[in-house]
């Protein structure tokens, strides 16, 4: 340890020759005592002699020291101050070029003096060197605005130190960034400004995003400026925070309801109701639908002097907390004038119920005018005298009953066009068994809920009444007593199927539509009008059955009974034509 010491001091010599002579003086003192010689009295040469060699020794120690290791020169001071200026240097421009912000120095003249390479690639260089060689003025070259670098060098000029300006500049690609600037002056020896140094911190995304906000911003703010509708946000409290101008339709303003509950608005005669309703119609997340209210309104509406009547509309406002929970943070809601369609309603209300009277009181007449027919035709029927005539009018008055009932059906029917073919063929059923005087045949129904649409019933109507009228008049004679079985069925889509049988005495061979009759001619023409399937048979009583769409096919009838091709006999001097086949039967229009 002692050696390394004295060597980086650089005086191992010296101290060597030292050690030495000292030794050379011990060994002579041990030897003159072991003479029994006092010091000072004689003058040892042996003592001399090792003086000597060790004085010889220790030269050659100093040479040999010397040629090993050598004699580190003492270095000055100012050459100590270069070598670490130099190595701070180094280490600045190390840190400089690594860093992840731009740092940069200028002259006042607008000029780089030195670039990182962020800054470089922020202005879209290649290197900090391209930079400061092709930029010679920043505030033409790089400013979006060159105004700007003026008024920003006179800023630094007056301050000193500025931090986080946040200017345009423009890319050498043309693309526009922010940058937020941190800047101050280096001074000079006379006070002067010799530089500026500072970085810059790319905040385009940020301005983009804040740009963004602001243009959604101000977009909601111009629809709550021209929107109708009163729209509010309540603190937790029911305090109003913000409400748009639509209250000053209504005399408000938005200033004077800054603060105050939104039942402020609520007529005094309907502010207790209005709040129970709230309360009582409140869902989860504190949504509120359908509270209807006067509003307490300073001026009159446009529609007159009574209160406008509202519809109020709101809904909770959350956050999620630290605690993952949520945090009620007020109400936002919607105040909607509805006085418009309340007196809207009203009228459509009104005039609703004048048709609803007209309607009932026109099928009131055509009941009166239909059983006044059937009175007309009854009366004819006992003044007749021929037993032809009796039945013809008979027959005539069967097809008005069967209108009759389908007329009562369509009156009763809630969707106005469209009739239960149920009720229809029981209805049919029961007129036909008052016309023939409440025979002894009883009837048994297996009907499906099926409805079609009028213009199709009016001939499955036709077809059903010919169908009973014909059993109680063929079926059974002599008033013997019989059963009839109706089966109404849905098969598929819209298609249903009618089957009535019967247990009287049957056909005599089996039924033509071309056998001259005009009961099965004008249901075989009917079914064809319905595109039915028609199918009879005759073994132990009839058997009919009728499959057809309920649906109105593109042939629609459009009210008539029969089509214009049904009967294709003359037309008479009163407009009546006789059916083919059937020159003594009833006459219907053509």
């Amino acid at each position: 340890m002692l050696i390394q010491r004295i060597r980086k001091k650089g005086r191992i010599g010296p101290a060597v020759i030292l050690i030495l002579v000292q030794t050379g003086f011990a060994i002579d003192s041990v030897w003159a005592g072991s003479k029994g010689i006092t010091a000072g009295s004689v003058v040892s040469w042996g003592a001399l002699s090792l003086t000597i060699l060790s004085l010889f020794i220790a030269m050659l120690s100093w040479f040999f020291w010397k040629f090993k290791y050598g004699i580190p020169k003492t270095q000055s001071r100012q050459e100590v101050n270069i070598e670490a200026l130099r190595r701070l240097e180094e280490y600045y421009h190390s840190f400089c070029d690594n860093a992840p912000v731009g740092i940069f120095h200028t002259n006042p003249e607008g000029s780089f003096l030195y670039a990182n390479a962020k800054m470089a690639k922020l202005f879209g260089y290649a290197s900090s060197k391209d930079l400061m060689d092709q930029v010679k003025d920043i505030g033409s070259q790089l400013y979006v605005n060159p105004s700007e670098r003026a008024d920003f060098y006179r800023r630094i000029v007056v301050e000193g130190i500025v931090k986080n300006v946040e200017l345009r500049f423009r890319r050498l690609d043309g693309e526009v960034l922010w940058l937020a600037i941190s800047l101050r002056i280096v001074p000079d020896t006379c006070g002067g400004v010799h530089h500026l140094e500072g970085f810059a911190v790319n905040v385009t995304d940020r301005k983009r995003v804040e740009e963004a906000q602001v243009s959604s911003e101000r977009m909601l703010r111009q629809m709550l400026v021209w929107m109708r509708d009163i729209v509010y946000r309540l603190d937790p409290e029911g305090r109003i925070l913000f409400i748009n101008p639509a209250v000053t339709r209504y005399g408000f303003s938005e200033e004077e309801l800054l603060g105050r509950s939104i039942l402020d608005l609520v007529h005094p005669d309907d502010r207790e109701r209005c709040y129970r309703n709230i309360v009582e119609r409140r869902t989860g997340e504190r949504r509120t639908e359908g509270v209807e209210f006067k509003l307490a309104c300073k001026e009159p509406a446009d529609y007159g002097n009574p209160p406008p009547i509202m519809l109020l509309e709101a809904e909770g406002v959350y956050e999620i907390d630290s605690s993952n929970s949520l945090k009620f943070l007020g109400t936002s809601g919607r105040v909607r004038d509805i006085t418009r369609n309340k007196l809207a309603d009203a009228e459509l209300k009104h005039t609703l119920e004048t048709k609803d009277l007209l309607l009932r009181e026109l099928q009131h007449r055509v009941k009166n005018n239909i059983q006044i027919i059937l009175s007309l035709i009854s009366l004819s029927r006992g003044r007749v005298k021929s037993l032809e005539a009796a039945t013809v009018c008979r027959e005539i008055q069967g097809y008005v009953s069967c209108m009759a009932a389908m007329h009562s059906l369509l009156s009763r029917a809630s969707s106005g066009d469209m009739l239960n073919l149920d009720d229809m063929v029981k209805d049919v059923f029961a007129s036909a068994d008052t016309l023939f005087g409440k025979r002894k045949i009883t009837a048994n129904f297996d009907l499906e809920n099926v409805t079609l649409h009028m213009d199709r019933a009016l001939p499955c109507g036709m077809i059903m009444n010919e169908l009973f009228t014909n059993i109680f008049k063929h079926a059974f004679p002599d008033d013997s007593p019989g059963q009839v079985r109706v089966k109404l069925t849905r098969l598929y889509g819209d298609r249903v199927m009618i089957i009535v049988t019967d247990d009287g005495v049957g056909f005599c061979g089996q039924p033509r539509a071309d056998d001259g009759s005009m009961g099965m001619n004008l249901i075989h023409l009917l079914a064809n009008q319905l595109d039915a399937e028609l199918s009879l048979s005759s073994d132990s009583g009839v058997r009919i059955k009728l499959i057809f769409d309920v649906a109105v096919s593109r042939h629609q009838l459009r009210g008539r009974l029969v089509p214009d091709d049904l009967f294709k006999g003359d037309v008479n001097e009163s407009g009546l034509s006789h059916p083919e086949g059937c020159p003594d039967g009833p006459v219907l229009p053509s």
